[in-house]
């Protein structure tokens, strides 16, 4: 669905674009005094004063009184919200995710066709489409997970004890390389098609389709053999930051995996990485800030933003929030990419 919802001062729904169509015989039945809205790709909830919700989509309607959502999380075919009891409510199909659910979760985890939740004790379970991660491995045992992240058709689990267990379709992940068993990792990330882990000793290890990062001698040669301080995954690319405040990337070079172009110098001194789709925002000790990727998608290597705060990544535009409140936005016009300074109360 495209469109925006937000909330008015008064506490009132604003609806704009396709949503509004969708839920047009919802608007008189939404609650008066919003405080919080969530959205998937498909799916809006929102939450009123007196603690009662309202989803909506493509997907049908749901509306749940004296109760609140603690997290929204959607695949291709269906959304699942957990409760702040754990459990979990679906919309959409059951072969992809949908339909009834008997497991409790704190955290759910999606792939495009299989959801993944975790439990206060770190049990997981999964649903939706098996070849896409909608169930589990019988080996090695997957328990005491810390966090999962996925690819498109699969999930990588990091265990309290730094183990990290992967499953659903191999071509995207799904099974991890011999070498991963018996090490300590601390970080995982994913790009749509591969994983990788940073082990606790800083190195990195990678699987997957190469085209999307999953290569180990491409992601070897960015890094030259530097210890690895944290990892993240665009959908076609990864970004590394090394524990001397290297940027380091490799996957797609057109989207985010190249830095060619880029002054060496606005590669180093940096402290975080923002990751998108097909962009980069990569934040430095100046607060100023580099965009990697798609040059259609606002990124340009020979750009260096100053006075960063933060940045939000879209599908196809990067917003800029500057210190002083302004924001600037670039790549396409269409989506939000008006390369000009916008007002901040605007």
């Amino acid at each position: 669905i495209c469109g925006w919802a937000g909330i008015a001062s008064d506490g009132s729904l604003r609806l704009y674009g396709e949503i509004k169509t969708v839920g047009r015989d919802l608007i008189p039945h939404l609650p008066k005094e919003i405080t919080s809205v969530m959205a998937t790709r498909r799916t809006f909830a929102v939450q009123d004063k007196a603690g009662n919700c309202l989803l909506w989509g493509l997907w049908g309607s749901l509306t749940l009184e004296n109760t609140a959502i603690a997290e929204l999380c959607s695949t291709e075919y269906a959304d699942a919200a957990v409760l702040p009891t754990g459990e979990i409510l679906t919309l959409g199909d059951p072969l992809y995710g949908g339909g009834n659910v008997t497991v409790t979760a704190t955290r759910v985890f999606a792939t495009s066709q299989a959801f993944c939740g975790i439990d206060k004790n770190g049990k997981v379970s999964c649903w939706g489409d098996r070849s896409a991660g909608g169930a589990l491995p019988s080996k090695p045992c997957v328990e005491r997970v810390h966090t999962v992240v996925a690819t498109a058709q699969a999930f990588a689990a990091l265990s309290e004890g730094g183990g990290v267990t992967a499953w659903g379709d191999p071509s995207r992940g799904g099974t991890a390389p011999k070498e991963v068993e018996g090490r300590r990792f601390k970080e995982v990330a994913a790009t749509r098609s591969a994983f990788a882990a940073v082990t606790v000793d800083g190195e990195v290890m990678v699987w997957g389709s190469d085209r999307f990062g999953g290569s180990q001698s491409e992601a070897d040669s960015a890094i030259k053999g530097k210890k690895v301080k944290t990892v993240v995954g665009g959908w076609f690319a990864f970004a590394a930051v090394t524990e001397d405040g290297t940027l380091c990337t490799w996957g797609d070079r057109e989207y985010g995996g190249s830095t060619t172009g880029a002054s060496p110098d606005h590669l180093t001194n940096v402290v975080s990485v923002t990751p998108g789709q097909r962009v980069f925002a990569i934040h430095r000790s100046d607060s100023s800030c580099l965009l990697i990727g798609s040059p259609e998608r606002g990124a340009d290597h020979q750009r260096l933003l100053q006075n960063v705060a933060s940045a939000v990544i879209g599908p196809r535009a990067v917003a800029i929030l500057h210190k002083d409140g302004s924001v600037s936005c670039y790549g396409d016009k269409n989506c939000g990419g008006v390369k000009q300074p916008v007002e901040s109360g605007g």
